[in-house]
């Protein structure tokens, strides 16, 4: 993809996100959901080459904005009240994931594969 033709998609998603946020708050749908709507059916339209974005691009400018934004529209009471569920689900959640991936990982990864021990009898000393 060349430079002009990421700054036209680049361009084209700002004006689709905005436009979005815009409508959604129309609808009783939130925000966030109608935008992945939206990126489904971007997704679906045969032809359109999504550029590849850095990693360290979305972390280090995307993320912190984003992050940022949502943290302007909280309400400081609301998310006191909160405190409580929103801290069992980020520990918990965390928790969980680590234990399916512990879990799963191995299986994946190796599949057919079996771990032997050596044991001492099974050891040649012949050289």
């Amino acid at each position: 993809m060349s430079h002009s033709e990421s700054i036209v998609f680049a361009v084209a998603v700002v004006i689709l996100v905005v436009a979005l946020s815009a409508f959604a708050r129309r609808l009783p749908v939130p925000t966030p959901i109608l935008q992945l709507a939206a990126g489904f059916g971007v997704a679906l339209i045969p032809g359109i080459v999504v550029p590849d974005l850095n990693p360290e691009l979305v972390f280090f400018v995307f993320l912190p904005t984003v992050i940022w934004s949502a943290s302007i529209f909280t309400s400081l009471r609301d998310f006191s009240r909160s405190i409580g569920p929103i801290t069992t689900l980020a520990v918990g959640l965390v928790i969980v994931t680590t234990f399916a991936v512990a879990f799963v990982a191995p299986k994946s990864l190796m599949p057919s594969s079996q771990i032997t021990v050596d044991t001492p009898e099974s050891v040649s000393t012949s050289r």
